[in-house]
């Protein structure tokens, strides 16, 4: 988010968010005057809602001391690796809580997306053949 202090003087205040209600994470700051700072406040949450950050700050325009954001909920995006064996990309693909990770060797897999909402395959060198070099 993006804070700006209009005012000839140094202001302190302190912003607070919230998600459906409940508080995420406090914080203070002071900004010189006549300067726009990027504050970055990380949280995790595995569900969806609203997001409200609120600057607890008087000022002669309240409306601007608010904002919303609709967080959607995480869904499980399922992930179809086809692959002789991949050891590291299995291991980045399982540090992802939303990707369930189904793996199968090539001669197992018989074509078709039915369920995976995405699909992976290692790429092999290519294999020469009477014609020339393939690859599959």
């Amino acid at each position: 988010m993006s804070i700006a202090n209009f005012s000839p003087e140094a202001q302190t205040f302190s912003l607070t968010l919230t998600l459906d209600g409940e508080t995420l994470a406090e914080k203070t700051l002071t900004l010189e005057p006549a300067v726009r700072r990027a504050v970055v406040v990380p949280f995790t949450d595995p569900g969806g809602g609203i997001v409200r950050l609120r600057l607890n700050v008087s000022d002669d325009l309240d409306a601007d001391n608010v904002a919303y954001a609709v967080l959607p909920p995480q869904r499980q995006i399922a992930v179809l690796l086809v692959s002789p064996g991949n050891l590291f990309l299995e291991k980045a693909l399982k540090t992802d809580p939303q990707v369930k990770l189904e793996v199968k060797k090539p001669e197992e897999y018989h074509g078709g997306m039915e369920g995976p909402t995405s699909s992976s395959s290692t790429p092999r060198a290519p294999r020469a053949s009477a014609t020339g070099a393939s690859c599959s």
